[in-house]
């Protein structure tokens, strides 16, 4: 993460309260091979749902559209509990499937620990449950799905979904919230009867996020687009939903990003660290609305001109911390290409700040006398400087900007400014020297572009079609 953002306390309220729902729902479902809907309005009222809510929940849960006589969601559910596929590979395997039962119940008592402990993250945990289509990586405890995936692998089966029936359905089943979220969650699942919707998150992301308005993953881009007040973002599941269903809906895993962040991140599991071939724990990555950025925490050394290596670096402020941040930032890099993406740009951000320079200085850079006074220009960039800061997060690549500025000011500016470089040895001048000359003579050029534009945009105002379609003669 570069920047840190906020949670709304409306989505972590309304997404909270349906994935606690989901694991209730499925905590029924793991529990009998026979679900019936009545059996599950009595497991809720069980379970502290009011049972007017239980009622609600399964009327939402089973209601069909066209000419389907049982809901998708339901089907899933009943697929979850009966389908039993992958028992044959159970050792000591008990009459009636209990074992498989068994398994069933540990993924969805895995799954709660999982969504509860993401609302309170520890240094030392990381996730019980997780489904990669690699069996040496899933957990040790899915024996039957292990054995079951190893066998269609082995097979060279072409099936979507290479698991057990049973844990595609329950896949199937968490995630159809999400996609059901891009439409409207019916309000019956919910305690105040509301339904919830993408808009609803995004609008609230907006709001709890004020004048952030670039991509909180790669300051590169903005994360949204609006069109008759309706918004257009890519909600990123961080953690990815074809590996933690579970948390496809859950508050704290959606965030609304770029389409190039969600695009490069793809299916890749950030707790996943491929060169050790091993699992992370929550505290070797950043987390979405956690403390911990590197806004926050860093400081960016950018790429010397005439270095052979031009890759960007980061130093940590706090040296404490230091190792713990460093390793965030690698797995940023390696899900999503950051801060080589940067690099890719370095021309383009070279480009951007000596443009925002020039346009700082424009007034300044016509009085002669400013090349000759170097603690005026060091001042005047020292100013440019908080702006950049100021407009974080707000225009696009200002962090890497700013550090570029802040390096320039310290190998180019400050030594002439201090008296220990003559000016003619300083880049900086020598380019500021040529941008006088050529500014000077385009002086009437730049005022005539100006009165132009002006006087366009007076006529259409006098003729009343301010609206932006009207055609200038």
């Amino acid at each position: 993460m570069i920047y840190t953002v906020n949670l709304p306390p409306e989505t972590e309220k309304k997404l909270g309260e349906l994935v606690r729902l989901q694991m209730a729902i499925l905590g029924y479902a793991a529990s009998t091979t026979t679900p019936e809907q009545q059996g599950l309005i009595r497991y809720l009222e069980q379970n502290e749902y009011e049972s007017d809510h239980a009622q609600r929940i399964v009327h939402a849960l089973c209601r069909t559209s066209g000419d389907r006589e049982t809901s998708v969601r339901w089907e899933q559910l009943c697929t979850f509990a009966s389908n039993m596929d992958g028992e044959k590979y159970l050792a000591n395997n008990v009459v009636g499937g209990m074992t498989l039962q068994a398994e069933k119940q540990r993924i969805v008592e895995a799954m709660k620990v999982d969504t509860n402990l993401i609302f309170a993250p520890t240094s030392t945990t990381g996730f019980m449950f997780f489904m990669p289509e690699v069996p040496d990586q899933l957990p040790d405890y899915l024996a039957a799905s292990k054995a079951f995936l190893q066998a269609k692998l082995d097979a060279k089966s072409q099936q979507k979904c290479k698991f057990p029936l049973w844990l595609c359905a329950l896949r199937n089943f968490l995630i159809s919230y999400y996609e059901l979220l891009g439409e409207n969650i019916p309000g019956g699942y919910f305690t105040d009867n509301e339904k919830h919707n993408r808009q609803h998150v995004l609008t609230a992301y907006a709001n709890a996020n004020p004048g952030q308005y670039v991509c909180a993953i790669c300051d590169e881009h903005s994360f949204r687009t609006i069109y008759d007040s309706h918004q257009l973002s890519d909600l990123e599941h961080y953690f990815p939903k074809s590996i933690y269903p579970h948390l496809a809906c859950h508050p704290y895993n959606l965030l609304p990003i770029c389409g190039s962040c969600n695009q490069i991140h793809s299916n890749k599991d950030p707790l996943w660290d491929k060169a050790r071939s091993q699992r992370r724990m929550l505290s070797d990555i950043f987390l979405p609305y956690r403390p911990g950025s590197i806004n926050a925490d860093t400081v960016m050394r950018p790429p010397d001109n005439d270095a052979e290596d031009q890759s960007i670096s980061f130093y940590v402020v706090d040296s404490s911390i230091e190792a713990e941040i460093q390793k965030k930032i690698r797995v940023l890099q390696e899900v999503y290409r950051i801060p080589d993406r940067w690099q890719e740009k370095n021309d383009e951000i070279g480009d951007h700040l000596w443009r925002r320079i020039r346009q700082f200085l424009a007034d300044d850079l016509l009085m002669v006398d400013t090349v000759d006074s170097p603690e005026f220009l060091q001042r005047r960039l020292h100013r440019l400087l908080a702006y950049l800061s100021e407009d974080r997060g707000k225009d696009p690549l200002t962090f890497p900007t700013l550090w570029r500025l802040t390096q320039m000011l310290i190998d180019e500016v400050d030594p002439v400014a201090d008296g220990n470089v003559p000016i003619g040895q300083s880049a900086v001048f020598q380019e500021i020297i040529h941008w006088i000359a050529a500014d000077q003579d385009r002086v009437d050029q730049l005022d005539a572009i100006a009165r132009d534009l002006r006087d366009k945009a007076t006529e259409v105002k006098r003729r009343g079609r301010a609206t932006g379609s009207q055609a200038i003669p």
